[in-house]
């Protein structure tokens, strides 16, 4: 038996920060917000070959209002593609923009629907990615 996790592989940005090396205060506090509030993983999904990636698009006012949120690359669901645009809208209000921030800026929002090794927890899966990631990424 497998265990089905998701989650997030990261939080793009589109617009004039899309270059920049180090993400500003505001992209760290969505990347924070969003992690904290994961989707389960869609029982429609169960019989699918895993993993599916999935890609959100979406626009925040300065209030933190979602705007025009669509999903860019699919799992090829219906139902779990409208689930995962409900999810999103259900985060509302997002972290406030800054007016430093550029409000409009267009969001990219990597979802990652994954198997888990049998017996291993959310936690340890965590734990082996970011020792992964150590690893490779010694004093960057």
């Amino acid at each position: 038996m497998r265990f089905l996790f998701c989650y997030l592989l990261a939080i793009g940005f589109l617009g004039t920060q899309a270059l920049a090396k180090e993400p500003t205060f505001f992209q760290k506090q969505l990347i924070k917000y969003v992690a904290a509030h994961p989707i389960g993983f869609p029982t429609e999904l169960r019989s699918e070959r895993l993993p599916i990636d999935v890609l959100l698009k979406f626009s925040l006012d300065h209030d933190g209002k979602l705007l025009n949120p669509r999903v860019e690359k699919g799992t090829g669901i219906p139902k779990v593609d409208q689930d995962l645009l409900e999810w999103l809208a259900k985060l509302q209000p997002f972290p406030i923009v800054s007016a430093d921030d550029e409000a409009l800026q267009e969001i990219q929002l990597p979802v990652r629907f994954g198997a888990r090794p049998p017996g291993e927890t959310y936690e340890e899966s965590e734990r082996k990615i970011k020792q992964m990631i150590g690893n490779v990424c010694k004093g960057c």
